[in-house]
């Protein structure tokens, strides 16, 4: 029996960062027999039926293809996980292009807690219409060495990168970049599928592979040790 599965976890927002996220929920495709399950942690549509905990235990053991592998490392780290994208960018040179989220009349995606107010039934079709999409993807057939190289390699190396995150000085880093800090810390986010062939840094407003040298900025990252 095949325990091949195309995997979404929907997060609380769509603009978080990873390391500081939760899952709400949960939807999964099963490649052998195109069925579709969901899993509700939290959201308030319908009854809860799982535990973020008890999920990780159900799918102990699974081939989960996800897009996105270093993101889903921060939920699913010790699981055995697999780009899509990683797939498609070493057969065709581009990434799988989806829709984006249906999303409610008047209501900016970048709020707390946004996916929370978007209703249930409406995570269920945007998974469906990935699925849609996914399933025509031949996951068997792809370049071993880049499949290996930016599945494992790479994703797993800068997702041990930024989940650390940056200590900053607050009041020097919020004088000159507008983005948030959590706890004296910014993060990262690194994008491994750049057409350039170098991983680009940029979350939250600020670019860190281009940080201006004259303007004292770099001066607000600072070491995490006391006498560091």
């Amino acid at each position: 029996m095949s325990n091949k599965i195309y995997l979404k976890l929907i997060f609380e927002t769509n603009h978080k960062h990873p390391a500081i996220e939760s899952p709400i929920a949960a939807f999964v495709y099963y490649y052998q027999d195109k069925s579709i399950k969901h899993y509700n942690f939290s959201h308030p549509d319908i009854r809860p039926n799982c535990t973020f905990e008890e999920f990780k235990e159900i799918y102990k053991g699974y081939d989960i293809f996800v897009i996105d592998k270093k993101r889903y490392l921060y939920f699913l780290d010790g699981f055995n996980l697999n780009d899509i994208n990683v797939v498609i960018f070493s057969s065709y040179g581009e990434l799988i292009k989806l829709d984006d989220n249906v999303s409610l009349p008047h209501i900016n995606g970048d709020i707390n807690k946004y996916n929370y107010i978007l209703p249930f039934t409406n995570h269920q079709t945007n998974f469906e219409n990935e699925v849609f999409k996914i399933k025509k993807i031949d996951t068997e057939k792809f370049d071993l060495y880049s499949f290996n190289f930016f599945n494992n390699f790479l994703s797993e190396t800068l997702y041990t990168i930024e989940k650390n995150g940056i200590k900053v000085d607050v009041n020097i880093f919020k004088k000159l970049f507008n983005a948030k800090t959590y706890n004296d810390f910014v993060y990262t986010q690194y994008n491994i599928y750049n057409p350039t062939g170098r991983p680009s840094n940029h979350f939250d407003n600020v670019n860190y592979v281009a940080l201006n040298k004259e303007n004292g900025c770099r001066s607000s990252f600072i070491s995490r040790y006391k006498n560091g």
